[in-house]
C-alpha cells in the first residue's frame, strides 16, 4: 500500500516546490487522478514560458526524452501537460514502490 503524504512529498521534491498537499485529493477512491490534473496544470505553466525548467524537472524525475516527445507529439499544450503530469506521478510511484519493496526485503535479513 502506498503512504499518500509520501508521494506527494515526491512529487513535490521532484516539481521543485510544495504544489500539492492532502487537500488537493479530491476523490479518496482515485486519488491519483486528483493529483495528475494538479501536475498537469503546473506543467501548462511552464511550457510556454519556462521549459527549461520544465527539462530540469523532466531529467530529475528521470523521463525519457523519447516519452517526453512522444507527450510533445501530442500538438496541444493541455494534452502534453496532461501525458507528462501521468508520466511523472507514475515514475513518482514506481520509485516509492521499490523504496517500500527494498525497506522490506532489508527488514527481513
Amino acid at each position: 500500500m502506498i503512504d499518500l503524504e509520501k508521494e506527494l512529498e515526491r512529487i513535490n521534491n521532484d516539481l521543485g516546490s510544495p504544489h500539492l498537499n492532502s487537500k488537493d485529493v479530491g476523490d479518496p477512491t482515485n486519488p491519483y487522478e486528483s493529483i495528475i490534473q494538479k501536475v498537469a496544470q503546473y506543467i501548462e505553466t511552464l511550457i510556454p514560458n519556462k521549459i527549461q525548467k520544465l527539462s530540469q524537472i523532466l531529467y530529475r524525475v528521470d523521463i525519457s526524452e523519447a516519452k517526453t516527445q512522444a507527450a510533445f507529439d501530442l500538438g496541444k499544450t493541455h494534452l502534453a501537460a496532461r501525458r507528462l503530469a501521468e508520466l511523472i506521478v507514475e515514475r513518482s510511484l514506481k520509485k516509492l514502490q521499490t523504496q517500500q519493496e527494498y525497506k522490506k526485503s532489508q527488514d527481513f535479513e
